[in-house]
């Protein structure tokens, strides 16, 4: 079957999301091969001097090509976010039934939960960096290999994505749609 007719198939939110995570791997297979000089250098300087430096899923022992990586994350998942927010509310104007027929105690629940998690998210893209290659020995596995670690930047990448989406469902979507039912109704 021809990769046209594959990903013709997909969903638009899956190819919002395949079309995010081509780059942490085209990165990923590139960053090696450069030589490590002049460019490197460079390259390296302007990272930390104009974009976010040393944030997000990074490891000790490919320093570069993880920053490199983590700054992709910080700029383009929000990005990549909006492209999804901005399907939903064209495709999806009324809440998932879940969430309609959630109890307030659950709904309050998931808010904090969403509101927890993606402040943890938003720390570690922005205000800090997390060392795959340090911790548990079984999860250290993910910094230590240059083929494992691109599948952690990517999870981590998804999980930032889908979470400002839930935020913005939780948040700004739900709300308004509630309010635009209770002026219909009134």
């Amino acid at each position: 079957m021809p990769i046209s007719k594959t990903i013709s198939r997909l969903s638009i939110p899956t190819r919002i999301t395949l079309a995010s995570l081509l780059p942490i791997f085209i990165v990923a297979g590139c960053m090696f091969l450069l030589p490590v000089g002049d460019f490197s250098s460079r390259l390296e300087s302007f990272i930390d001097l104009h974009l976010f430096g040393r944030v997000g899923p990074w490891s000790s022992h490919f320093p570069l090509d993880s920053k490199v990586i983590a700054n992709y994350i910080a700029i383009a998942a929000p990005i990549f976010s909006l492209f999804l927010i901005l399907h939903w509310r064209k495709h999806r104007p009324r809440p998932a039934e879940p969430l309609l027929a959630m109890n307030r105690r659950r709904f309050v629940l998931l808010c904090c939960l969403i509101v927890a998690i993606t402040a943890v998210m938003v720390y570690y893209s922005y205000f800090s960096h997390l060392d795959a290659s340090a911790g548990r020995p079984r999860n250290r596995v993910f910094g230590e290999s240059r083929v494992l670690f691109p599948v952690f930047a990517a999870m981590f990448m998804v999980m930032f994505e889908y979470l400002l989406l839930a935020a913005y469902l939780l948040f700004i979507h739900y709300p308004l749609w509630l309010l635009a039912q209770r002026r219909a109704s009134n």
